[in-house]
C-alpha cells in the first residue's frame, strides 16, 4: 500500500462520495481493529485488501484530492516510494469483491459493527487537542459538561444563601436571588446524574463497537429531560422529616436520581395520571351502571304491563266464549287482543 498518514488516508477515502471509496475506509479500519484485537483474519483477505487499496488510492482517489495532496502525491511518486500494483489484482472493477471481503471481515469482528469501528479509527487518526477528553465528539461534549456541572456545584455548594434551610424549603417558601441560587444547586446535581447516566452508557457501546453516530441527539435529549426531571423530582416528594439535616441531604440526591433516571420520574408522573383517570372512569362506569339499571328496570314493568294485557284480553275472551258470542264479536275481540300486541307500550289501551 502507498506510504502516506493514516489521517489522510481516512480524508481521501471519506470525502469521495463514491461507494468502493466509503467501503474500503470501512474494510481498513475493520482490518486494523481486527489485527491489533488479536482477531483470526485469513491471509488472503489481508493479501486482497493491499492490493485493492493500493488500486484504489493510486488510480482513483486524486480527482477528489486537493491541489496540495496531489502536488505531494506526484512528488511521492517520482521518488518511487509508491508501490506498483500487484499482477494478481483486478484493475477494471475491484468494488464487487471488496463487497465480498468487507462482509467477511464484518462477521470476523463482530458484535462490533463497521460504522463504529470507521467512526473510532478516524477520530484516532485525526488526533487534536482535546482528544484525550473521549474517543469521539460526543463523549469529549459530554465529558465537558459534566466538569462545567461540577464546577458549578461546587461553586454554589459555597454560597451563603445554599444552606441546610435553604435547601429543605420548597419553592413557595423562598424567594429571590437565594431561590434562584438553590435552584440552579439542584439542577446542576440533576445535570450531573444525566450526564454520568450517559457516558455510563455511550463507554458500555463504544466499548462494544457497537455506538452509532446517528443516536447522539438521542444523549443530548435525555440531558435535558434529566434535567427537568430531576428539578420535578425533588419537589415533587412530599418530605415529612423533621431533621432538616436529613431533608437537605433528601434533595440533592432526589435531584441526582431524577437526572440519572428520567424515566423513572416520567412513570411516576404516568402513575399519577392514570390513577386520576381511574377516578373518573370510575364515576363514569357508575353513571353507566345506573342507567343500565333503570333501563333494565323500565323494560320490566313495560313487560309485566304486556303480559297483564295479553291476559286481560284472554279473559275477555274466554268470557264471550262462554256466553256463546257470535263469530263476528270473537273475531272482533282477537283483533283487538292482537292491535294491543302490535301497538307500542305506551298506546296499548285495554
Amino acid at each position: 500500500m502507498r506510504a502516506t498518514t493514516e489521517r489522510t488516508m481516512y480524508e481521501l477515502l471519506l470525502g469521495s462520495m463514491t461507494l468502493e471509496h466509503h467501503i474500503l475506509a470501512e474494510y481498513l479500519a475493520m482490518a486494523k481493529y481486527a489485527f491489533s484485537s488479536g482477531m483470526i483474519v485469513p491471509g488472503w483477505l489481508a493479501e486482497r485488501l493491499d492490493a485493492i487499496a493500493t488500486q484504489v488510492l493510486q488510480k482513483e482517489v486524486k480527482s477528489s484530492m486537493t491541489v496540495d495532496m496531489l502536488d505531494a502525491e506526484l512528488a511521492a511518486e517520482a521518488e518511487g516510494e509508491l508501490s506498483v500494483l500487484p499482477a494478481q489484482a483486478n484493475p477494471t472493477n475491484p468494488l464487487k469483491e471488496l463487497s465480498t471481503i468487507h462482509r467477511n471481515l464484518a462477521e470476523i469482528i463482530l458484535p462490533a459493527t463497521p460504522r463504529t469501528i470507521l467512526l473510532l479509527a478516524s477520530e484516532s487518526a485525526r488526533g487534536g487537542l482535546w482528544r484525550f477528553l473521549g474517543p469521539v465528539r460526543l463523549v469529549r461534549g459530554l465529558v465537558v459538561m459534566a466538569l462545567m456541572c461540577l464546577a458549578s456545584f461546587v461553586a454554589l455548594a459555597t454560597s451563603a444563601d445554599v444552606n441546610i434551610v435553604s435547601v429543605s424549603k420548597n419553592i413557595l417558601e423562598i424567594h429571590g436571588f437565594p431561590l434562584l441560587l438553590n435552584l440552579l444547586f439542584l439542577l446542576t446535581a440533576a445535570a450531573l446524574g444525566a450526564c454520568f447516566a450517559a457516558l455510563f452508557q455511550a463507554n458500555r457501546f463504544i466499548a462494544e463497537g457497537t455506538f452509532d453516530p446517528k443516536y447522539e441527539s438521542s444523549y443530548w435529549i435525555r440531558v435535558i429531560l434529566g434535567l427537568i426531571a430531576g428539578l420535578l423530582l425533588s419537589h415533587m416528594v412530599p418530605l415529612t422529616n423533621d431533621d432538616i439535616s436529613k431533608l437537605s441531604v433528601t434533595k440533592p440526591m432526589l435531584a441526582l436520581l431524577g437526572g440519572f433516571s428520567a424515566a423513572m420520574v416520567y412513570r411516576i408522573i404516568r402513575r399519577l395520571i392514570e390513577a386520576v383517570e381511574s377516578l373518573v372512569k370510575g364515576e363514569g362506569r357508575e353513571a353507566t351502571a345506573v342507567q343500565e339499571q333503570t333501563a333494565q328496570a323500565r323494560l320490566a314493568a313495560q313487560s309485566a304491563q304486556s303480559r297483564l294485557q295479553l291476559v286481560a284480553g284472554l279473559t275477555n275472551l274466554q268470557q264471550h266464549l262462554a256466553a256463546q258470542a257470535s263469530p263476528d264479536t270473537l273475531r272482533l275481540e282477537l283483533e283487538r287482543i292482537m292491535g294491543n300486541l302490535l301497538l307500542p307500550d305506551e298506546e296499548r289501551v285495554r
